[in-house]
């Protein structure tokens, strides 16, 4: 039978024994939240930095801004219920200030879309045909072009300037643009035999910006021998 000294000691072995044991829990319980804490900073950074390429792409893709601002709140949202009391003040000043810097790429995204819509609705679409597409050497062809706006353009204006007609690289004449939006070349008649390409630029104006039609294929055969 152990003695009185001898059962203390052993009670306090294993007190020790469970110290050490729930020590090692905590330590391992505080290592593991300081790789979530770690891991969800992170993640919001990548948010951050996305908002900041986002700058980048917008006039190659258009971003909803209230989808964009309400998934960070969202986000913010479920880490303060979640985290409430576990972010240690540092790390709290983190992402709070990561979420400041969502809120100022939010609207220097928002400015920046907003200056690409007004680019966009100053372009246009130009257009050509020809008076004949198949004609015989000697003969007249006179060449049209249409300037067309895009849809969101504001009504009340229209595109004017000129119009500058190419053929093969050289430039054959420039003329106004209608109220109709269209322009006419004067007739040619001095085309060689074969294939000529074909094209007309909009100058453009102090709305709406330039453009150049598709080559247009202009064919001029030979004169066919009398019989």
């Amino acid at each position: 039978m152990l003695d009185p000294q001898s059962l203390r000691d052993e009670e306090r072995e294993r007190e020790q024994s469970q110290m050490d044991h729930e020590r090692k829990h905590w330590q391992a319980e505080a290592s593991r939240t300081n790789h979530i804490l770690g891991f969800i900073v992170r993640r919001l950074e990548r948010i951050m930095h996305t908002l900041e390429d986002t700058l980048a792409l917008v006039t190659a893709e258009r971003t909803d801004i209230a989808s964009l601002a309400a998934l960070a709140a969202g986000i913010k949202k479920q880490l303060d219920d979640v985290l409430a009391g576990v972010l240690t003040p540092s790390q709290q000043m983190r992402v709070d200030a990561i979420f400041e810097q969502i809120q100022q790429n939010k609207q220097a995204v928002a400015d920046a879309i907003k200056a690409v819509d007004a680019i966009g609705d100053n372009i246009t679409d130009t257009t050509i045909t020809s008076s004949n597409t198949r004609s015989t050497v000697g003969d007249p062809v006179t060449f049209t072009a249409a300037v067309a706006k895009h849809p969101d353009a504001p009504a009340d204006k229209n595109p004017t300037g000129s119009m500058v007609f190419t053929i093969d690289g050289t430039q054959v004449g420039s003329t106004s643009v209608g109220a109709d939006g269209t322009a006419q070349s004067a007739a040619i008649s001095d085309l060689l035999e074969g294939d000529h390409q074909v094209t007309a630029t909009y100058a453009g104006d102090g709305v709406f910006a330039t453009s150049t039609s598709q080559p247009l294929t202009q064919t001029v055969v030979a004169i066919a021998p009398q019989a």
